[in-house]
């Protein structure tokens, strides 16, 4: 009698196209008689995948295609969880071809391009050269995205991000003009700031970096960027609201020590530095700055440890830390 029942005549619960006598798949969309089962999997996976629970949302995905395996939706969803869980040239691999499989059944899918050129660019990353023809391969598919939908302000943005790490600096900076101008939101107007920064367009790119801080108020980046743009008592401002809000933030600590130091605040210096090195306790940037803070302070003994423990962590300052210790300990007198 189920059985029966599955088989009866009736419309798609997926697309609504009328189904054919016996049918066991609309010929519309590739969804069984019965989608409802699937499609609970499915909510379930995105639910946990919200909560960042991907092993789950990953085996509820797998059930909903196995219930439904032409689902163009349930196969780029699953695409995306493995990318954002992904840790491994399997998981890469296994995400990469998700997508593919959507791109199969549906070329001009702008989503599925957009979520393999992800993935091929995150895969690409951790190959270093080896990874230059996945970075290739992932700009031809953004370079078709905005060429199938030209006002999908994400494609843009990521058509600029990606132009940004290839170096094609000024193609960048004009998709993500494109990115700002059909969307103005903070991510754009951050990205946008970067590559301007970049080029040494360094007004607009202030420009950007305020109404990306203006937009997200509370994210850490917008200040960092905007600090890095901005007068000293301004950026040494930006880095102070950042350690409230992320009060382990590194480079955060590093910067406003190394702006202390400019300005000869040597205190002040070496206590960034020394808050810096508590969270990244082999950093050679942190140890030389905070050998100069110390020097400024007449701690010569303490300046000269720090640029020892920099040479052994960075031997290709050799040049520069050596006359800085060898005159330290003139400073110091003794041996």
């Amino acid at each position: 009698m189920l059985l029966l029942f599955l088989l009866a005549l009736g419309d798609c619960t997926v697309c609504g196209a009328a189904l054919k006598d016996r049918a066991n798949y609309c010929t519309s969309c590739g969804a069984p008689r019965n989608s409802d089962e699937a499609e609970a999997a499915y909510l379930r996976a995105r639910e946990c995948a919200s909560r960042g629970d991907f092993a789950e949302a990953r085996r509820e995905l797998d059930h909903a295609l196995l219930l439904q395996p032409f689902r163009k939706d349930y196969v780029l969803e699953r695409g995306r969880i493995r990318l954002a869980a992904a840790t491994t040239e399997e998981d890469w691999k296994a995400s990469i071809e998700d997508f593919a499989r959507v791109l199969r059944l549906d070329p001009k899918h702008v989503e599925a391009r957009l979520g393999r050129s992800q993935a091929l660019i995150s895969f690409g990353r951790t190959r270093g050269a080896e990874g230059i023809p996945l970075l290739n391969a992932a700009l031809v598919h953004l370079e078709d995205a905005v060429e199938l939908d030209p006002h999908h302000a994400r494609a843009w943005l990521f058509l600029g991000q990606l132009l940004m790490d290839l170096g094609n600096l000024d193609h960048a900076v004009g998709a993500l003009d494109r990115a700002v101008a059909l969307d103005p939101s903070g991510p754009h107007y951050l990205a946008r700031a970067r590559a301007r920064a970049d080029l040494r367009l360094l007004r607009d790119a202030l420009d950007d970096a305020e109404a990306a801080v203006r937009l997200l108020p509370k994210e850490i980046e917008p200040r960092m960027v905007r600090a890095s743009l901005r007068s000293i008592p301004e950026a040494i401002a930006d880095y102070s609201e950042v350690l409230r809000l992320r009060p382990t933030h590194f480079e955060a600590w590093l910067r406003r020590g190394q702006l202390h130091l400019r300005v000869e605040r040597h205190a002040e210096a070496v206590a960034d530095l020394t808050r810096a090195l508590q969270l990244r306790t082999e950093d050679a940037d942190a140890l030389m700055a905070r050998g100069h803070a110390q020097h400024g302070l007449r701690n010569f003994d303490a300046a000269i440890a720090d640029w020892r423990r920099a040479l052994e962590l960075q031997p290709a300052v050799r040049i520069q830390l050596l006359p800085w210790i060898e005159e330290a300990k003139k400073s110091r007198g003794g041996p």
